[in-house]
């Protein structure tokens, strides 16, 4: 949700920065574009590869194919053709969120040729970029409606044309507040600071609060961007009414992109040691506030030393050079994942058809057998399968645990296993997923407890 913020944001800057230049150059803005957005996507990115390579515990399955879609531009398309679910693996790649930057750079590669086709007709048809934009705002609203009923919500989360109206609304509203001036209604200047609260207090509660899995989640997410529109107009005043900006939040603000950019790297990092949990927090905001105030500063400060901004260069090279180097020699594993896939894709046709049959056997003694009868079976079986101590057979034990009901919920490792899983245990249940977390296991668990889906079965004790 909040990356409908920060779509909104850099569409409505971006087209304001734009307007405000007397004479508006492609060149000067991807040079711009080039040095405040893809250079520190760079640096972090060849870095990060760096240093995963000199811890042994990490095993990034996706390095090449992930940071080349990351240093290209098309991330976000990677993800969605790898399929990888970002509400769900956190930990799994430390460049899960870059899929932002590759729509904001994709964006921007088509931004200014646009801007300038835009501003000539405007000259001879007045009105023609506010009425023009308006309605593809509408059109790509409409697109991300549909694509968020009738698609994966993963889909529709990383899909550039899906998130194209975020940043229409921002430009949108760059055109009006250009044109026309910011205009707020004369019954809500009085109370502003009221409404501006209650603004960001309603945007919190939808940001933290709603679900992707809910059916109104596109209805939601329109709604958090019409409130941003409302949050600039309150945000944006005059110079000689701003009050002094605390240092430390200047600070912040100057490094939030490099905050940004290094923020799942570290934790990626971090979270391969065996720290404890608590070090590991607080090493990872240490870290990460640090690392951001050393590249904004390697980027950004004018060093008049020459030998000094040398140096600089030079590092920044050699991250570059050795960075890329690795990625290059990496071994691509594509054909080894696309099997991989395969095979997941078979397993779950056979774990559908298993555990279908295992809900019909299940329902059939349902229908067949009461209550009474069920802890009358269970005492029998209690008896029978009752092994003495002193006489232990290892066949009968084979025998017997190969026949429990198993019940097992996973991710993609249960998927990768399962048809392994159902050749050991044939009355087994089991349910796997890619990217499934630990709360969506734990409901599926319950829904089959509450169902009276799990058989009950005695449990045998042996000793030698």
């Amino acid at each position: 949700m909040l990356f409908a913020l920060f779509l909104y944001y850099h569409g409505y800057l971006v087209c304001t920065s734009a307007l405000k230049q007397k004479n508006f150059k492609i060149t000067n803005y991807y040079l711009n574009r080039l040095k405040k957005i893809y250079l520190p996507l760079v640096i972090v990115t060849f870095f990060t590869v760096i240093i995963a390579k000199f811890i042994p515990s990490i095993n990034w399955v996706n390095l090449k194919q992930e940071t080349t879609s990351v240093i290209f531009g098309y991330n976000n398309f990677w993800q969605i053709g790898a399929k990888l679910d970002y509400f769900t693996r956190l930990n799994n790649s430390p460049f899960i969120h870059f899929w932002y930057i590759s729509i904001l750079m994709q964006f921007d590669l088509v931004f200014p040729i646009f801007f300038i086709t835009f501003k000539k007709i405007n000259k001879k048809i007045k009105k023609f970029s506010i009425i023009t934009v308006l309605i593809i705002t509408i059109i790509s609203t409409c697109i991300f409606i549909f694509m968020s009923i009738t698609q994966d919500i993963n889909l529709v989360y990383y899909n550039t044309f899906a998130r194209f109206f975020s940043i229409m609304f921002g430009i949108l509203l760059a055109l009006i507040h250009y044109k026309y001036g910011i205009k707020i209604p004369n019954k809500l200047k009085n109370n502003d600071k009221i409404i501006f609260i209650l603004y960001i207090i309603v945007f919190i509660i939808l940001t933290i609060f709603t679900s992707s899995e809910t059916s109104i989640y596109a209805i939601i997410m329109i709604f958090v961007t019409l409130i941003t529109s409302r949050l600039i107009d309150y945000s944006t005043i005059k110079k000689e009414n701003r009050k002094e900006t605390n240092k430390v939040i200047k600070l912040l603000a100057k490094i939030s992109y490099e905050v940004y950019l290094l923020q799942y790297p570290v934790i990626f990092l971090i979270n391969s040691t065996a720290l404890p949990e608590i070090l590991k927090v607080i090493l990872i905001l240490i870290i990460t506030l640090i690392l951001s105030c050393i590249l904004h500063f390697l980027l950004y400060f004018k060093f008049k030393n020459k030998k000094v901004y040398i140096i600089k260069n030079i590092l920044i090279c050699i991250i570059i050079v050795i960075g890329s180097s690795i990625v290059i020699i990496e071994k691509d594993n594509t054909a080894e994942i696309k099997e991989l896939q395969e095979k997941l894709s078979i397993n779950e046709k056979i774990i559908e058809e298993k555990n279908q049959e295992y809900i019909n056997s299940f329902n059939i003694e349902q229908e067949h057998e009461n209550e009474i009868v069920v802890a009358v079976e269970e005492d029998k079986n209690k008896e029978a399968n009752k092994i003495p101590e002193n006489k232990l057979d290892e066949s009968k034990i084979e025998e017997i645990v190969r026949n429990l009901p198993i019940v097992g919920i996973g991710d993609s490792v249960l998927l990768g296993v399962s048809d392994e899983l159902y050749e050991r245990f044939p009355n087994g249940y089991f349910d796997g997923k890619v990217s499934r977390n630990l709360t969506a296991g734990m409901e599926i668990l319950e829904e089959m407890i509450n169902n009276r889906k799990i058989r009950k079965y005695s449990t045998f004790s042996f000793s030698k």
